[in-house]
């Protein structure tokens, strides 16, 4: 027979390349990693990705046609697990069965940053902290370390804070605490240690009535050795002067200086010895070493008898100054910190009372220190000191007062002078007020003419103290006298 007709066809690939292995999922925070095996078809053309959030089905295409068997998914939510499968497709479009499934839940791994502004403010047994907020969204808590050392050793004394603050009561005074804070998100992250702050918890300090509060004066240089006239600072609440470098500082003072005079201070060094640590007294400002007492240094100047100090923190001294001073008034007090290499050493002079361990308190010097109720006559005689005195009738209401204003707390013998006359009450009443209560002594105006009687020795607080003449409590004679008391440190 004859040929049929002609038909031709043209074969095509229609076999996909195989689905593609080892498909491993690597969660990280905000992102997922994928990879898998290399497909060995020479028609490969490369590879699709698809994600769902439900195991096994709902897969959608996220990313394709990739040329390398690798894919990070940039797409994904912390804290949602993703489930994804891989397609192989070749050169014509044939396109692999899914891989088999992996998945994976980011996570947010990224932490605060460090806490800033960290300020630790010392106390009694304790230390403050605050700091600055941190800023993120996701914070959950702060957490507190402390070390004795500075910058390594940190132990944590705190932890799940809600706030930027907190306070540090298992401290002990007179060791130096170092503290860092860290912060903590809701996924358990946390920040590298912020900036380091220390405190030194102390006890308060207790400031002595007549006490010199620096505060009041105009600090000033004394000499040329002074090199640098604000090498010091001021401390608690004006009570402690910090001298630092070369440096001596005057306070006008303005004290007359009697036999009785004494100055009585707190002093401590650190860092290097000073040359010359201690006080004077003066009237110009031209060093005087006979008018300085060194407590401290290295240099044989001034008076040494009191050159004892032993840099173990505070020593108290108490100097009969007026025993060495020329009595009279003296301008300046100056407090010293000699050291002409001018760095390195510090002295802290604290609680400076300068006082007369024995006074007198007069009629004639009226008020504050000597007031009356009730009538009294100043007589034409001469009492203490080749001064007046004052006299009332015996057994009705007048009193006199006598105000000590105690310069230190402790034990003081009071005494009073009268001048003594048979007509005078031989049971005069005195009342001394102290801190304990009030005292009453009766003494014999009769006998004892202008001689210093004692009532007795009281412990007073600084500032208390009275004695009261109450004529209305005396009796077996006309009239009482009211002249002078004196009190001596005992």
């Amino acid at each position: 027979s004859s040929d049929s007709s002609q038909a031709s066809a043209t074969p095509q690939d229609a076999t996909p390349p195989a689905a593609p292995t080892g498909l491993g999922a690597r969660a990280g925070d905000g992102s997922v990693s994928l990879v898998w095996n290399n497909n060995g078809e020479s028609d490969l053309n490369g590879y699709i990705v698809y994600r769902s959030t439900t195991s096994g089905s709902g897969y959608s295409v996220i990313a394709g046609v990739l040329s390398s068997s690798d894919y990070t998914d940039n797409t994904a939510s912390n804290g949602t697990t993703y489930y994804y499968v891989v397609t192989a497709e070749d050169n014509v479009g044939n396109e692999s069965a899914f891989s088999s499934e992996a998945s994976a839940t980011p996570q947010d791994t990224t932490p605060p940053a460090a806490p800033t502004g960290l300020v630790a403010t010392a106390g009694d047994a304790t230390v403050s902290l605050d700091w600055n907020d941190n800023g993120e969204g996701d914070l959950a808590s702060y957490s507190v370390k402390r070390s004795t050392t500075s910058g390594s050793g940190y132990t944590t004394i705190a932890s799940g804070l809600g706030s930027s603050a907190y306070t540090d009561n298992s401290v002990s005074n007179g060791t130096t605490y170092y503290y860092v804070v860290t912060a903590t998100d809701t996924n358990s992250n946390e920040s590298a240690n912020g900036a380091e702050d220390s405190a030194t918890p102390s006890a308060p300090v207790t400031i002595p009535y007549g006490s010199i509060d620096f505060d009041n004066y105009t600090i000033g240089s004394y000499g040329s050795q002074d090199v640098n006239s604000s090498s010091y600072e001021l401390l608690d609440n004006g009570h402690t002067m910090r001298l630092y470098g070369n440096t001596w500082k005057t306070i006008p003072l303005n004290y007359t200086v009697t036999s009785t005079t004494v100055i009585e201070f707190d002093y401590k060094s650190d860092g290097t010895e000073p040359e010359i640590g201690g006080v004077a007294f003066d009237n110009d400002t031209a060093l005087s070493s006979g008018q300085t007492w060194k407590v401290y240094g290295t240099q044989a100047w001034g008076i040494t008898t009191y050159d004892n100090y032993n840099p173990s923190g505070w020593t108290s001294y108490s100097i009969p100054v007026g025993q060495t001073l020329s009595a009279g008034s003296y301008t300046y007090l100056v407090l010293v910190n000699d050291k002409d290499s001018g760095s390195g050493t510090n002295s802290y002079i604290r609680n400076v009372r300068v006082y007369d361990t024995q006074s007198v308190v007069d009629d004639d010097d009226g008020a504050p220190g000597y007031t009356t109720t009730g009538s009294w006559t100043t007589s034409g005689s001469s009492g203490y000191n080749g001064g007046g005195y004052q006299f009332a009738n015996a057994g009705q209401s007048h009193t006199a007062i006598w105000d000590l204003d105690i310069p230190v707390a402790g034990d003081w013998k009071v005494e009073v002078m009268y001048r003594a006359s048979g007509n005078r009450a031989n049971s005069v009443e005195y009342d001394v007020s102290t801190p304990g209560g009030t005292q009453t002594v009766y003494k014999d105006q009769t006998i004892d003419n202008l001689v210093w009687v004692t009532l007795g020795t009281y412990t007073f607080n600084g500032g208390d103290g009275t004695v009261t003449l109450d004529a209305a409590g005396s009796s077996g004679g006309a009239v009482v006298i009211a002249d002078a008391i004196r009190i001596t440190k005992q």
